[in-house]
């Protein structure tokens, strides 16, 4: 089966697992885990290290409904 045969199955199947823009994807991904820690492994995130995109802390503070966070619970590293 050729390379070509193969891409075009691929891409005409629905592989899309984001719904929203390509800025959004990191936000959403994250928050989603987050969110889904309490009931899948019984835990909750403690804290959060990125490299100092704030939507993606904003989204964490805004959008988990699991644990309440703030701002303290997150580090940043300079990249």
């Amino acid at each position: 089966r050729s390379l070509c045969d193969w891409s075009s199955d691929v891409c005409s199947s629905d592989l899309k697992n984001h719904i929203g823009s390509a800025g959004s994807m990191e936000s959403k991904g994250i928050v989603e885990a987050f969110e889904a820690a309490p009931e899948k492994y019984g835990c909750y995130y403690m804290e959060y290290v990125g490299d100092g995109d704030s939507t993606v802390a904003d989204s964490i503070v805004c959008n988990v409904s699991s644990q309440e966070y703030t701002r303290s619970n997150f580090s940043y590293i300079k990249t």
